[in-house]
């Protein structure tokens, strides 16, 4: 132990350098003061974020409390309105869900179903078929419209030629 120590210190005997070891007995340290114990909250694991969406939700919910609810349930009640009275009797007018047959092919602009009978109305682009439509035969139809629109009539049916990429 001696020799450790001496290593230690930096010991010279030829300066006259004295090295004493004894042994003593420590003594413990009083202790001064109180001592610090963990407080109310410290068990309890506190997040920020869950203390602000707290405090968010109640500020909504007190808001809604007084802007929202108070009002309506503040509000006079109003008089409710009495039934109404019972339907006299039915009209020949009413509807019965039925769709009436009236013969009628609604070529010449004429749809009683919606109420236009006898209301001329044109059709927006016309009835396309110029303005002979009495021709009841389709195909003579046809036939009458390609006479008066030859033009577009072969730009149709070239675009058709060349339209290799769709087919039916």
């Amino acid at each position: 132990m001696r020799e450790l120590v001496a290593s230690t210190v930096g010991y010279t005997e030829s300066r006259g350098d004295v090295i004493t070891i004894r042994s003593m007995a420590f003594e413990p340290v009083l202790e001064e003061g109180t001592l610090a114990e963990p407080g109310m909250l410290a068990g309890a694991k506190l997040d920020i974020m869950q203390i602000i969406q707290l405090v968010v939700a109640a500020l909504v919910a007190l808001v809604l409390g007084l802007f929202v609810m108070r009002p309506i349930l503040t509000q006079t009640p109003v008089a409710v309105a009495g039934e109404l009275p019972a339907p006299e009797t039915a009209s020949s007018d009413a509807l019965t869900g039925e769709i009436e047959d009236t013969g009628s092919d609604l070529s010449d602009g004429n749809f009683p179903a919606l109420g236009f009978g006898d209301f001329d109305m044109p059709m927006a682009m016309g009835n396309g078929f110029g303005d002979d439509a009495t021709i009841a035969d389709p195909v003579d139809r046809i036939k009458k419209l390609i006479e008066e629109r030859q033009s577009e009539t072969v730009e149709i049916l070239r675009s058709w030629m060349e339209n290799e990429g769709e087919r039916a």
